[in-house]
């Protein structure tokens, strides 16, 4: 094979896409969810000594986020796993919106 008929498998397989960008994007996306459970921590911990109560919005939205990234990893891996993980945290976030609407609400 010559050099020019590499390259342009490479750049068949990857679509394109420059290897840095594509690890750039993947370090970035785990660091913004790090971040953000950090973030979703933080409200928790303070809703419940300000306030004494959960933020069922906040618990909703770290399930959602999750249920989302195994959805996603179902989606391309096609791993049992993945599906079982998706389907629990997916249940998760329906309750916790339940909760967070009901107190929203004031019904409890």
């Amino acid at each position: 094979m010559r050099k020019e008929e590499i390259l342009e498998m490479s750049r068949n397989e990857n679509k394109n896409k420059d290897l840095v960008e594509q690890s750039t994007y993947k370090s970035a996306t785990f660091v913004g969810t790090i971040v953000g459970w950090f973030a979703i921590a933080f409200v928790l911990a303070l809703t419940g000594f300000i306030q004494h109560k959960t933020n069922y919005g906040a618990l909703f939205i770290f399930f959602a986020i999750e249920s989302g990234i195994f959805i996603t990893k179902y989606a391309k891996l096609k791993k049992t796993h993945e599906l079982v993980v998706s389907i629990i945290y997916s249940l998760c976030a329906i309750c916790m919106g339940v909760l967070f609407v009901m107190s929203t609400l004031g019904v409890f």
